[in-house]
This record gives C-alpha cells, sequence and structure tokens, in this order.
C-alpha cells in the first residue's frame, strides 16, 4: 500500500473516535489460493474502524470474499493495495459502513459486494476497475451519486437497485463501453439504456435511438410516473420497468417484438397496458402482480402465453385469447379474482397447470369438445364453462317473419278464373302464383 493511503483522512478517526483501528492478522480467516496468495474470508474482530493487512502469515492478501459480510459495527476500512477484487458479499449488510478505501490495484468487485450498506452515502471507484458485479450496490439506500471510471467494461444486472436516493449515475468521458446522459446510464453508442437511477421522479423519454431497454434497468424506481418509448425501440429487456409502482400507463410502440420476463411485474398502479400486433414474445411473469390491471387485449401475433404471465392481477375483468394462440402456460392467470371470463379458442391445443387457479368467479367460453372445454372438466380445475357460438361464413339471414296472407289464395285464384277464361288459365297463372309468392313472402 502506498504512503498516501496510511495518510488518508478518515472522518470516523478525525472525529475523534477512541476505538482504535484494527489490522492484526490474528483476526481474519482465509484461505491460500493456488499462486500463494491469500483471501481473506472473515474478520473476526469487533473493531469499527479497519486497516486490513497487506500480509497474512508471509503471503500477499490479494483479494476479500465474505469477509465482513452482516457485520453491523464496522464503519470505516482501508483496503490495501496487495488487493486485486473486492469478492462477493465481502460487505454485504454492513449496515454502519459510512467509508471505504479502494485502492487502484483493484480490478473487480463483485456481485453483491456492497449490498445493503445502507449507510454508505459516496464510493470512490479507482480506474483499475474493469467488472461491477449484480447487486453491487444493491440497497445502498444513502448512496446519492456515483462515477463509473474510465476502466468499466461491464456491469451487472441491478447493480445500483434499491439505491433510493441515487440521482445520478455520472461516466468518465474516456470510458469506451458507457456514458451518461442527464444521469441515465446507457452503452456508449447510445442503443441501449443500462440503468436509470432510483431516486429520480417525475416522467421520463427515453431518448430516440435507444432500441433496447437493458434488463432491470428501471426496476424498484418507485416515482417515475409515465415513461416515453420511442419507436426506434424493439426490445423491453427482463424485469425493465418491474416495481415500478408509480406508473399507470403504459404505451408500448409497434417496433416492440419482445417482452422481457417480469418486464412489468410488481407494477401495482398500472391500470392499462397497450401491446401492439408486432409484439411475438411476452415473457414469464411480465405483467405478474399488477394488482389494478383491469383489461388487456394480447395481440394476434402471439403464439404463446408463457407462464404466470397475468398472475396475481386482482382486478382483470375478462380476456380474449386470440385464434393465433396454442399454449396457455401454467399458472398463466393464477389468482385472478374478479377475472368473470376468457374466450378460448379451438386452437389452443395446451393448458398449462394452476393456468386459471383461485379464479373463482371465472366462466370459460370455448367451443364445444375443444381442448379447453375438456380441460375444463377435469377434476383439479372443475372450471365453469359456456359454449363459444360460431356463425357459419356466407349464412344469408332468414328473412323476417310477417302476417301470413295464404287465406287470400283461393279466392284470387277463383277471380282470375272468372274474369280471364281458358286464355288467362294457360299463360297468366305462373305470373299469379310468382305474384302471390312475393305477397307471402
Amino acid at each position: 500500500m502506498s504512503d498516501n493511503h496510511e495518510e488518508k483522512n478518515i472522518p470516523l478517526a478525525a472525529e475523534g473516535n477512541e476505538q482504535a483501528f484494527s489490522n492484526s492478522e490474528d483476526e481474519y480467516e482465509a484461505k491460500i489460493t493456488a499462486d500463494g496468495g491469500v483471501i481473506l474470508t472473515r474478520y473476526k474482530g469487533n473493531a469499527e474502524n479497519v486497516v486490513i493487512p497487506a500480509v497474512w502469515e508471509g503471503r500477499p492478501v490479494v483479494g476479500l470474499l465474505e469477509t465482513f459480510n452482516g457485520n453491523d459495527e464496522i464503519k470505516s476500512v482501508v483496503i490495501p493495495d496487495s488487493v486485486t477484487a473486492i469478492g462477493g458479499h465481502t460487505f454485504f449488510d454492513c449496515g454502519s459502513l459510512v467509508y471505504v478505501t479502494i485502492p487502484d490495484s483493484v480490478t473487480a468487485i463483485d456481485e453483491m459486494a456492497f449490498e445493503s450498506c445502507s449507510s454508505l452515502s459516496s464510493i470512490t471507484i479507482p480506474d483499475s476497475v474493469t467488472h461491477i458485479g449484480t447487486f453491487a450496490f444493491y440497497g445502498c439506500r444513502s448512496l446519492t451519486s456515483i462515477i463509473i471510471p474510465s476502466g468499466v467494461t461491464a456491469i451487472g444486472e441491478e447493480a445500483f437497485y434499491g439505491c433510493s436516493s441515487l440521482t445520478s449515475i455520472n461516466v468518465d468521458e474516456n470510458n469506451s463501453f458507457y456514458k451518461f446522459v442527464n444521469g441515465v446510464l446507457f452503452t456508449k453508442d447510445g442503443k441501449a439504456l443500462i440503468a436509470y437511477p432510483n431516486g429520480i421522479k417525475g416522467d421520463y423519454s427515453i431518448p430516440d435511438g435507444v432500441t433496447h431497454i437493458g434488463s432491470y434497468a428501471f426496476c424498484g424506481c418507485s416515482s417515475l410516473t409515465a415513461v416515453t418509448i420511442p419507436d426506434s425501440v424493439t426490445e423491453i429487456g427482463e424485469g425493465a420497468f418491474s416495481k415500478c409502482s408509480g406508473l399507470t400507463s403504459v404505451t408500448i410502440p409497434d417496433s416492440v417484438t419482445i417482452i422481457g420476463k417480469v418486464a412489468f411485474s410488481g407494477c401495482y398502479n398500472l391500470i392499462s397496458v397497450t401491446i401492439p400486433d408486432s409484439v411475438t414474445a411476452i415473457g414469464e411473469g411480465a405483467f405478474a402482480g399488477c394488482y389494478s390491471l383491469a383489461s388487456v387485449t394480447i395481440p394476434a401475433s402471439m403464439t404463446a402465453i408463457d407462464n404466470y404471465v397475468f398472475s396475481d392481477c386482482r382486478s382483470l375483468k375478462s380476456v380474449t385469447i386470440p385464434a393465433s394462440v396454442v399454449t396457455i402456460g401454467d399458472g398463466a392467470f393464477f389468482r385472478c379474482p374478479k377475472l368473470t371470463s376468457v374466450t378460448i379458442p379451438d386452437s389452443v391445443t395446451a393448458i398449462g397447470v394452476w393456468a386459471f387457479k383461485n379464479c373463482k368467479k371465472l366462466t370459460v367460453i370455448c367451443p364445444k369438445n375443444s381442448f379447453a372445454w375438456q380441460y375444463c372438466k377435469v377434476e383439479v380445475n372443475r372450471l365453469r364453462r359456456k359454449p363459444l357460438k360460431t356463425v357459419t361464413p356466407n349464412t344469408v339471414a332468414a328473412p323476417a317473419k310477417t302476417k301470413s296472407h295464404r287465406w287470400l289464395i283461393p279466392l284470387i285464384l277463383a277471380l282470375a278464373l272468372l274474369a280471364g277464361g281458358a286464355a288467362v288459365q294457360l299463360l297468366g297463372i305462373f305470373d299469379i302464383l310468382g305474384w302471390l309468392v312475393g305477397l307471402l313472402g
């Protein structure tokens, strides 16, 4: 470790905290790597301010892994410059941690490394870091801003999820893989939106040119009240808008072909959503837990309704499944208590288990002897059913009934014979009959 790390001001110490810094080798458990280095796996001490030793039993400390997992006492940590990786769960749930020094020897901050460090309000990531793992800063609710350094080439999903105070994700202008626009993280070419800070409030318009909304990009943005999706977008990634409880409506443009798994799950206040015919796939659980969703139109481009897509949509009342659909997945409409009507065409040849479980008011409308008709009969399903009325193509409507004039036939024939003689009988009888047919309808 360079000398300037030793001299760095640590706020807790500067405030006159009487507790000494801990840097004893005896306070750690470790494992030895194949090349002779040491990874510290557990801190056994109880100090609030910790300086991690660079050497353990004569071997260099090269990594940390679950070292302070669940430690609610530490408030500051200085990492030595022998360390190259901050492994998974290193500072997981360190609720009192407010300050950490990361040296420029570190190249990776792995998954969940700082998850649930709820008191951590700022952190400096050195340029040496190339990888930020999944959930790396998940739940750091005091973190207000962060700078992605120039060296980062990969950022895992939900790296900043649950950072409810985070209003800006900034990126070093020399980074070749990422950029930021108004605090929102994008790929360098601007085609993929990677992360939207949880702390931003109000409406947001995704810039034109974005083609992909990344996995969990808006996840947990409870203050997002409306979003405009441009017609350049072709894919909405997995969990992209999950738990956006402030959203009430979403219009998906007809450029979109794929809606990923759990894309809008947990959007409790989402009342309506427009799904265009361009969409060919809606992933598992895409609208699960949308409690306020009252209606939805399934496009005719769909061939399958995936597992649990509309499960727990507690306000959904009726659904018509288009004739393009052949499969309804497991739990597709599980626990939709207000669902009273589902129309299922005879194109459907497979319905998964619990597809309509706990839909106690439901009546399934489907053709007699169709797969759906038989599905409803099975003891484990026991669903009310109603035959779907079909209309034969090109059927001519029956004429409206009129008051009968049949009693006039004998009278008219008798008058015609008396008035016209034989000629009338021979030549006019067919005209008279034709007139009568028209009269009688």
